[in-house]
């Protein structure tokens, strides 16, 4: 794993509440996947003083489990984990499929959970450090904010902004973003600046969605998604549909 600026800025950064919005397939999930399994092992290159701490609990987040976290973060966490730093040397010895955690060698573990799981379900015991993969519904969010206060823990949003302006806008980068004393880093970044993409590729993409899908999915920001959803319908009678 190579991260690009903006991955480097995320992981380097002390602050304990960041907001890492961008593109699709601007590396978003890569970066808060290898995070978490830096902190779960104990191995982290960029800060030290997270390392200290030993063996910790984390909590990883998605929109559903079976489109969310088993096609998209578990395929993260098999190529990015080495088993020697998994429970038994292997993701099948390590990973509990009735309570959805993976244990590693040294203790360290981490749960994952879905945004459509009842809200008591994210209750109970406390966490060193939360993801949340896409934005989470601001119940979640809070209800997951009250298991890190006993261990002043740590949180990541990676998410791709197509909800529009929700309260994640309001209340965590609105204020926030470009602003050297915020205690929320808002990291910014567009698509096309990750240098492992093909760029042809994303201008295919571009070409099959409209301006206001371009601003979020592409350049990975907020937008008030606004206008006629049917844009090319001709109201002209005796036109193509009237």
């Amino acid at each position: 794993y190579r991260p690009h600026e903006k991955q480097y800025i995320f992981h380097s950064s002390p602050l304990k509440k960041k907001l890492y919005i961008g593109g699709n397939r601007s590396g978003k999930t890569t970066g808060g996947v290898t995070e978490a399994i830096w902190r779960a092992t104990c191995r982290h290159p960029y800060r030290s003083d997270l390392n200290s701490i030993g063996a910790n609990r984390g909590r990883v987040i998605a929109v559903d489990f079976v489109n969310g976290v088993e096609k998209i973060i578990f395929p993260q966490y098999r190529q990015w984990l080495y088993p020697s730093a998994l429970r038994g040397g292997s993701w099948e010895a390590a990973y509990d499929k009735f309570t959805r955690t993976l244990h590693f060698d040294n203790g360290s573990l981490i749960e994952f959970m879905s945004y459509d799981q009842d809200l008591d379900k994210f209750a109970g015991t406390s966490r060193h450090w939360v993801h949340f993969d896409e934005e989470p519904p601001k119940s979640v969010y809070v209800e997951n904010m009250a298991r890190l206060i006993d261990t002043n823990g740590d949180f990541w949003i990676t998410m791709t902004p197509v909800e529009g302006m929700t309260w994640v806008y309001d209340e965590l980068y609105d204020g926030n973003v470009n602003n050297q004393d915020s205690k929320v880093l808002v990291i910014e970044i567009n698509t096309m600046e990750n240098p492992y993409l093909n760029e042809e590729a994303i201008k295919d993409f571009m070409d099959g969605i409209d301006e206001d899908e371009i601003t979020a999915r592409i350049e990975g920001k907020f937008v008030q998604i606004g206008g006629r959803i049917y844009k090319n319908f001709d109201p002209t009678p005796g036109g193509i549909h009237v």
